[in-house]
């Protein structure tokens, strides 16, 4: 299926961008420096997570100023100082796409209760999110209403990776990381950004779902199973980009160099 563009999405959707906008002040105030923090000048989508750049080279930085330059942007790029709050703030990012996975999977598997069931919704183990055709018929259809707000819940996350992606693509953004760290940094700052890559993969899949005159339990089930094996796979790479800054952060290390 050709994939659609945004805008035609929520051209069709209304209610669904009152819910982005929304959603994507919330997320750029809870992913923004501290007021006291050092470097607190950047703007919201630079406090993103470090994980969507492509691999740099050492050059980088000098190749970023021509960027700007031939775009008349003159003057030096905003520089951005990864550190261990931005990566803690990526972990709620991704503490907010894991949530929504799970809620997902909870509306593909609803079912008509019986006077003998528990009162008590218990949560899915993510291991164990699945489901076969067979016991699709067990299921509620998905409310669509509810497959909207799962949606729109996630998408303001993707929508400032890729607009933070655009910055830097575009020279007005240059990161740095603790001198000595950036050739550790890069192949996993590298994976995180291929796996970032796939959260719009499932998106797209899920308003595939909520334009179809049926949704289908087992289809939205595999969204959940997808978004929530991302999610696990960002978390990892995550702590990883964590410890190699914690490690250069307690040793004292304050000089820099470009990712």
């Amino acid at each position: 299926m050709q994939r659609k563009s945004r805008a035609q999405q929520k051209s069709r959707i209304k209610t669904r961008t009152i819910a982005l906008v929304a959603l994507s002040i919330l997320v750029s105030n809870s992913l923004a420096v501290p007021a006291n923090s050092a470097d607190n000048a950047v703007e919201p989508e630079a406090a993103t997570h470090s994980g969507i750049n492509q691999p740099a080279t050492i050059s980088h930085d000098k190749m970023v100023l021509a960027k700007a330059a031939a775009e008349g942007k003159a003057g030096k790029p905003k520089e951005i100082k990864l550190n261990l709050t931005r990566l803690r703030d990526t972990g709620l990012a991704i503490r907010q796409i894991r949530q929504q996975a799970l809620n997902i999977y909870l509306e593909a598997t609803r079912k008509e209760l019986k006077p003998t069931d528990k009162c008590a919704i218990a949560d899915p183990v993510p291991e164990n999110v699945d489901m076969t055709k067979e016991e699709c018929g067990a299921y509620l259809p998905p409310r669509k209403e509810w497959l909207v707000v799962y949606l729109t819940a996630i998408e303001p996350v993707s929508q400032l990776l890729r607009k933070w992606q655009g910055s830097l693509n575009t020279g007005t953004v240059v990161r740095t990381v603790p001198k000595g760290t950036a050739a550790k940094f890069r192949p996993v700052n590298k994976q995180f950004f291929e796996e970032a890559l796939k959260i719009e993969k499932h998106l797209d899949a899920l308003h595939d779902i909520f334009e179809a005159e049926q949704s289908d339990n087992v289809k939205l089930a595999e969204v959940s199973k997808g978004l929530l094996n991302s999610a696990k796979n960002l978390e990892k790479l995550r702590e990883q980009e964590f410890e190699i800054l914690k490690e250069a952060a307690i040793k004292g290390v304050t000089e820099t160099e470009v990712l």
